[in-house]
């Protein structure tokens, strides 16, 4: 409670707040691309959206639990990735068939969680998962 955010940057449909109130390195994105058009914050894999406006403040509710199913996504830099249960995984390596998947913290926390997928753009089937994350 009591939290307030800036904008720091507008790319594409994505603007990203940084707390303004407290010493902590809170981050919020909010996007346009909920299936109705309407504008949602995404936090650790929770969705909220818009429910009204009063004055300066906006009041948000929780649209979706915390996803479990994993969901293709694109980087900041264009690339793909894997969205799962609020965890992020880029793609590291395709062998044959198979693509292996690592936590997008692997570089900056040393989180060394992994999956592997089956080459499918249409829906994603894990093969393996190592889903213990330091982080």
């Amino acid at each position: 409670m009591g939290y307030r955010f800036r904008k720091t940057k507008v790319m594409g449909d994505i603007t990203y707040w940084k707390c303004s109130t407290h010493k902590c390195h809170a981050v919020i994105h909010t996007f346009t691309q909920t299936k109705y058009g309407t504008s949602a914050i995404r936090i650790s894999g929770y969705t909220f959206v818009k429910q009204r406006k009063m004055g300066s403040n906006t009041r948000w509710r929780c649209s979706l639990e915390k996803t479990s199913h994993p969901q293709f996504i694109l980087t900041q830099q264009g690339k793909p990735a894997i969205s799962i249960s609020g965890y992020r995984y880029v793609k590291q390596v395709k062998m044959g068939p198979k693509i292996r998947w690592s936590c997008a913290k692997k570089t900056s926390r040393g989180c060394y969680a992994y999956l592997h997928t089956l080459d499918d753009t249409k829906s994603i089937t894990i093969t393996k998962h190592n889903n213990n994350h330091s982080h």
